[in-house]
């Protein structure tokens, strides 16, 4: 349960950093959204899509402060929606970095606790948890095909040089096929560290699929015997 909730509070994040970005394009700033009686209505139904992850992930952040972004037909500068969002970036690093809640505005608490809340229902029905629990039985890395069993053997065999096995790369862990999108069935997948070490936020599937590969034949090479290279995840592209 404890996995299935980290997951819902990372995807609360993402969802809720994207919302703020797009209501930037609105006149809507952090600052005056808290204050909105339908927000809980409109953080519901909002919809995130490749537009927008586009804008957000290779326009907002790949720019200067002076140079604008275009979403929706709307322009603005990247310092004015850096300024559209401050007021919730400095309640939220002292909510989330400093795991308290002195000096935080009650009306931003108020705001980001109700749509906290309301996200649980919008990840339940966009995960369900025994879909979720199913994934995570998956022993076998759905990039380069890899499975914990062969990861074990290249520990005993020496044949991993990998400095922080104490705390990931012996276990698979849970990807997002599009990095900047909410965890989701459709969107998740479970990938060996390597992989997801490698795909990062930067790679879609359909790309990541040759350095999968070159994965997967290093594999076989210290293991000295086939690894059937997954196709599943790649035809869903």
């Amino acid at each position: 349960m404890n996995k299935y909730n980290d997951k819902k509070n990372d995807s609360f994040k993402t969802r809720y950093k994207l919302f703020l970005f797009e209501m930037s394009f609105s006149g809507m700033s952090a600052k005056k959204l808290v204050t909105e009686e339908n927000i809980n209505n409109d953080f519901k139904n909002f919809v995130i899509n490749k537009t927008l992850i586009k804008a957000y992930a290779a326009n907002y952040y790949q720019k200067n402060y002076d140079e604008q972004v275009e979403y929706k037909y709307e322009k603005l500068t990247v310092d004015e929606i850096w300024q559209n969002m401050s007021f919730e970036r400095n309640n939220l690093f002292q909510l989330i970095e400093y795991k308290h809640r002195k000096n935080i505005s009650e009306e931003y608490l108020t705001f980001y606790d109700t749509l906290k809340k309301s996200y649980e229902d919008i990840f339940k029905n966009g995960f369900p948890k025994d879909k979720f629990d199913k994934m995570i039985k998956n022993k076998k890395c759905s990039y380069c095909g890899i499975s914990e069993d062969d990861i074990e053997s290249l520990g005993k065999k020496e044949e991993l040089y990998n400095k922080r096995s104490d705390t990931r790369g012996y276990t698979l862990e849970i990807d997002r096929k599009e990095a900047n999108d909410e965890y989701t069935e459709e969107n998740c997948c479970m990938a060996c560290y390597w992989c997801n070490n490698a795909k990062t936020d930067e790679f879609s599937v359909k790309e990541f699929e040759e350095i999968a590969r070159g994965i997967n034949k290093v594999w076989e090479k210290r293991l000295g015997k086939k690894i059937d290279f997954p196709t599943e995840v790649y035809q869903e592209e």
